[in-house]
């Protein structure tokens, strides 16, 4: 008797230190009415859940001591963690987006500061993954360690979706190094570097046939979240072949808009971008592309892109085709801690 009471004591207490955190609500019904004060108020208390859920995954002794003897339930409370760090962001986010439509304070926690280290123990210059010397990234720029997550749909051929999840591992000046991993079959984990001041096309394979085409990813958050005066045409979109003629492109600002992807609702900047070949492709077949069309959402909450539609044309001689239809949208934001 005494052994069978010992064991029911072991899981009542097993199962009380597995409390699950709490997953919020990420839009309530009285959000919009609520004040700017009460606005902060309700940011703090996201970010709070936020904090609880992550020092649920944190590995402590009491986490140790329930992994031994209840396997199963600390693999939930990991996975709640998970679940209620990601509603608390996204709950900020549309906090965010409240007090920016009503001209209130930004809140800190939005844009994370890094505490500075005295002076007497910081270093003159940080230094690169690669031993380099470096200098702290430019105003504006999201810091190490932010981290979005997306889900693209191709809708013509397989409207299946796939998440991509960009990471930044490090900001030097204008330049961020990322690492971008999906979960579609033919993706591979990439590591590049990006000049934020350049205007360009980058390309993410996700499997043999179908590629992430994204748009200068920080071409708002490197102007600190304003519109650029002006925009460069960019380059290097695909050429898809060695044989087809150049790409003439096209960039338009069609200024701010308010977007709703599945991370929240958010003011953001559009951008669209189209183009063309430079010579007739006539007679290439359906598969050679002769023309595309891009709009880029960016929002300055979350330092990059929340949006990204592509359209794609074939060369048909007599009716070209769309043979491309991409979407992309952000479904989690979550900043650098």
């Amino acid at each position: 008797m005494k052994k069978s009471s010992g064991a029911a004591l072991v899981a009542a207490l097993v199962v009380a230190g597995c409390a699950t955190p709490t997953v919020v609500q990420t839009v309530k019904p009285g959000d919009s009415g609520l004040s700017c004060a009460q606005l902060q108020n309700e940011f703090s208390d996201a970010e709070q859940f936020r904090k609880k859920a992550e020092s649920e995954k944190g590995v402590t002794g009491g986490n140790v001591a329930r992994a031994l003897f209840f396997w199963p339930a600390i693999l939930g409370s990991y996975s709640n963690a998970n679940e209620a760090i990601s509603a608390a962001d996204a709950r900020k986010v549309h906090l965010a987006n409240l007090m920016e439509s009503k001209h209130c304070a930004s809140p800190s926690a939005v844009a994370p500061v890094q505490a500075q280290a005295p002076e007497t123990a910081r270093p003159a210059l940080a230094m690169h993954p690669q031993g380099a010397p470096t200098s702290p990234g430019a105003p504006g720029l999201p810091a190490a360690g932010t981290t979005w997550t997306y889900e693209s749909v191709e809708r013509i051929f397989s409207d299946h979706p796939v998440e991509i999840t960009v990471r930044v591992l490090s900001v030097v000046d204008a330049d961020v190094e990322e690492l971008v991993t999906s979960n579609a079959s033919g993706a591979k984990d990439v590591r590049r570097d990006i000049d934020a001041r350049k205007s360009g096309f980058l390309e993410y394979p996700l499997d043999s046939t179908y590629d992430l085409i994204e748009l200068s990813p920080y071409l708002l958050a490197i102007n600190r979240g304003k519109a650029p005066a002006n925009i460069s045409v960019p380059a290097g979109y695909p050429m898809g072949g060695e044989t087809l003629s150049p790409w003439i492109v096209t960039i338009d600002e069609r200024g701010w808009e308010r977007v709703h992807v599945r991370a929240g609702a958010f003011r953001a900047l559009r951008i669209d971008v189209s183009g063309r070949r430079a010579r007739g492709i006539q007679g290439r077949g359906d598969a050679a592309e002769s023309r595309f069309e891009m709009s880029v959402w960016y929002a300055p909450t979350v330092k990059r892109f929340v949006k990204l539609e592509r359209k794609v044309w074939s060369a048909s001689t007599f009716s070209p085709q769309v043979i491309g239809d991409d979407v992309v949208e952000l479904v989690a934001y979550r900043p650098a801690s």
